[in-house]
């Protein structure tokens, strides 16, 4: 029983996506918003600018780019 889940786990592990692999860009999904408007709260804001920091004039552009 152990060996089935190991191969299960070797499986799943295999079948997932790596990070930046298989990514597609299109922008024709429900979630994207082609602006940020008021969405981009004051603490994201100040996470980004301080945290990461990112010039607060880039802040909206960097996010577009991720």
């Amino acid at each position: 029983m152990a060996t089935t889940q190991a191969a299960q786990a070797s499986t799943v592990a295999t079948d997932t996506p790596r990070l930046g692999q298989n990514v597609s860009r299109t922008k024709e999904v429900p979630w994207y918003q082609p602006k940020l408007g008021s969405s981009l709260t004051p603490a994201g804001r100040q996470l980004l600018e301080t945290y990461s920091g990112i010039p607060a004039s880039e802040v909206e552009d960097h996010i577009y780019k991720i």
